[in-house]
């Protein structure tokens, strides 16, 4: 999963500002909890069961069937407190074939064979806080979901008219519009969205300056007769295109040795 997520734009192109560990959460039973009280289908879609799963993770969550989550999000919480206690983000992988996913404070989806898709799509939701495309949810306003239909003041106003970007209204609802009407945040096999990019890209400068470490330390220095080393190390997106230049009293100087 780790290894496709990372393939992914625009994971992909900075993969060197994440660390990932895997935690192994051991449980009484194997399994997902089913209990057959989704109402958006005609229940049960496979067997009900009730295995004793630790982070008590179950299926028909809020009666939408393949939303996979659990109520007892302390659980997942102090198992990630005691374990990797400065994490940023989370998804729980759950042991079950079936096709399910949900995203909230933390991301839960299945062992199905579009596990890697799905660990996307949910990431957009924990991660970025990006809404549903395929359907209507009362998320509120999302940096990809508005009900500013004006391109002058739309909040993707930027992106109107180049890749496919576009004001899109909601089916369910057309008084709500999203940006893309081919996004992955709409359905499996796409791509983020140029509006679902940037906000990915944002989020991740949020938890990582590309500045990794600078010398001297202090925001004021006295120079004396001795020359002093200025130094700047920088994490690299992949392409980089990070542009940075070194000024002295507001006026350029060029990278010098000494």
């Amino acid at each position: 999963l780790v290894d496709y997520l990372f393939t992914i734009p625009p994971f992909s192109n900075y993969s060197e500002y994440f660390n990932v560990y895997a935690i192994k959460v051991i449980s009484p039973e194997s399994g997902v909890k089913h209990p057959g009280t989704a109402t958006d289908v005609t229940e049960p879609v496979f067997p009900i069961s009730n295995p004793d799963n630790y982070l008590e993770t179950t299926f028909d969550y809020q009666d939408i069937h393949r939303c996979i989550y659990t109520p007892n999000l302390h659980k997942t919480t102090q198992v990630l407190a005691t374990n990797v206690p400065f994490y940023d983000e989370a998804f729980v992988v759950v042991n079950s074939p079936e096709y399910g996913g949900c995203a909230g404070l933390y991301s839960y989806f299945s062992k199905h064979e579009s596990a890697n898709q799905i660990l996307i799509h949910e990431l957009g939701h924990s991660f970025s806080g990006l809404a549903d495309e395929y359907w209507f949810a009362p998320t509120g306003e999302r940096p990809n979901k508005t009900q500013d239909n004006n391109p002058q003041t739309n909040r993707w106003r930027n992106w109107i008219g180049t890749e496919n970007v576009g004001i899109y209204p909601f089916d369910e609802d057309p008084s709500w519009y999203r940006p893309h009407q081919n996004c992955l945040m709409r359905s499996l096999g796409n791509s983020f969205c140029a509006v679902c990019t940037e906000a990915t890209i944002e989020r991740i400068h949020q938890l990582q300056d590309p500045i990794e470490s600078f010398s001297p330390l202090e925001e004021e220095v006295e120079i004396g007769e001795q020359n002093m080393n200025f130094e700047v190390s920088l994490i690299f997106p992949e392409p980089n295109n990070l542009e940075f230049s070194w000024t002295l009293n507001s006026n350029s100087i060029e990278e010098q040795n000494t």
